[in-house]
């Protein structure tokens, strides 16, 4: 007897009609606490706090597009039995002071933070150490409007001790007063501790300048010790691929209890040409 053939098109069509799932809508999704996000930085080449201070957006539900600050907060800076209090600015969103503490290669400093609920951030670093017998040498030609400028600044290691410095190259172009950063390049480097090591990183640089025309640029190299913190922290902001759909999860480094973000300390040294 001739049995009856189901066709293949048609089980293939029944297998995914009843392997499809039914869509699940109005559940609650769990709360998560919003948290205080801090970024405070000192710089030592411009004795100057940093500071801002907000919310995080939340895992769930709607998302923010916008900062949502936290400008009622008390900041501090403690260190050599001397406490620095660092004042919001509304026009800028952060809070932001010079410095009257005297920093020190290795001394500790720490962040107190009291939030207007009453909570508590706190952070503590170790002022990174300067880098050493500092060389920057500058070359330069012409080529038609513009001036090319090659670069190369050395710092030697220094022995017994593992450093991590952050170095940076900034042009401010100047039109009739009116300033503006329009480029810049950043570098981290990683010593180790051997002794006789020197440090040489180049850079080539562009500027621009019609003649007859108010445009002006200044140029300058600023080459910083800076915390391990504050250089994972970098180092993982340069392999950061938000767009990438297969990056795996990975945690934001921080350094702050109570809340996220980075209490970085920078011991800079700027050389301008």
């Amino acid at each position: 007897m001739h049995k009856k053939q189901i066709p293949f098109a048609f089980i293939v069509c029944f297998l995914l009609l009843n392997g499809c799932q039914t869509i699940v809508d109005n559940v609650e999704l769990p709360e998560i606490e919003t948290e205080a996000v801090v970024h405070f930085r000192y710089d030592g080449a411009i004795n100057t706090y940093d500071c801002s201070l907000t919310k995080s957006n939340p895992i769930f539900g709607e998302r923010r597009s916008d900062f949502d600050v936290i400008d009622d907060a008390v900041v501090s800076i403690t260190g050599i039995g001397r406490t620095d209090t660092v004042m919001f600015i509304d026009g800028i969103d952060k809070y932001n002071d010079e410095s009257t503490l005297n920093f020190i290669d290795g001394e500790q400093y720490e962040l107190h933070i009291t939030l207007p609920d009453g909570g508590q951030i706190y952070a503590q670093s170790a002022y990174p150490v300067r880098p050493q017998n500092i060389e920057v040498v500058v070359d330069s030609f012409k080529r038609d409007f513009e001036t090319i400028y090659r670069i190369r600044t050395s710092w030697d290691d220094i022995p017994g001790i593992h450093e991590y410095y952050m170095l940076e190259y900034y042009q401010i172009y100047n039109f009739n007063g009116q300033k503006d950063t329009v480029s810049s390049y950043v570098a981290q480097v990683a010593s180790g501790d051997d002794a006789g090591t020197r440090f040489s990183e180049q850079y080539e640089a562009y500027a621009f300048n019609e003649p007859g025309s108010n445009l002006s640029v200044d140029m300058f190299v600023v080459l910083s010790g800076i915390t391990k913190e504050e250089y994972d922290y970098l180092q993982f902001l340069e392999r950061y691929e938000p767009e990438n759909p297969f990056t795996e999860p990975t945690s934001v480094p921080s350094n702050i209890q109570g809340g996220l973000g980075m209490f970085t300390l920078k011991n800079s040294m700027i050389y301008k040409f």
